[in-house]
């Protein structure tokens, strides 16, 4: 069974909305994952901005985060990303995953709606105009 084992900087806790209770030393690949992030964060001693690998899984039913440091900011050109795992999928699967989104130039990683989906924007934004309307009593003909 395969190890992640990370001895340079230990877990921690994200800045994010997922709040893990404690952090870990390792993962093993063939471990479920509830998410896969690399993110720039400052190094402890604030002095570079790094990226890191950050896991989320699951130790005695609680959300337990591994971070490994992948190195300065500036020899990654990928965007920052999250994969999700919710369970289904494990450590290994979504490290496969990251290499491959690592591995392509950023305007590959970017979706860009096509054909009916490419005014997206602007159906949300009348939408809720829509709404508005509809709040102060006003009748609307010909809407969604």
């Amino acid at each position: 069974m395969s190890t992640l084992k990370n001895e340079s900087v230990r877990g921690g806790r994200v800045s994010s909305d997922v709040k893990p209770a404690r952090g870990t030393d390792f993962v093993h690949v063939d471990e479920k994952a509830y998410l896969l992030s690399e993110k720039n964060f400052l190094t402890p001693d604030n002095k570079a901005r790094h990226r890191y690998q950050i896991i989320l899984v699951n130790r005695g039913d609680e959300l337990t985060e591994f971070r490994r440091d992948l190195g300065p900011r500036s020899e990654h050109t990928a965007m920052e990303f999250q994969v999700l795992g919710l369970w289904v999928h494990t450590v290994g699967e979504l490290l496969d995953i990251a290499d491959h989104l690592r591995g392509r130039p950023e305007e590959q990683n970017i979706f860009v709606p096509r054909g009916e989906d490419s005014n997206l924007w602007e159906r949300y934004f009348d939408q809720q105009e829509q709404k508005q309307w509809q709040r102060r009593g006003k009748i609307i003909f010909g809407g969604n």
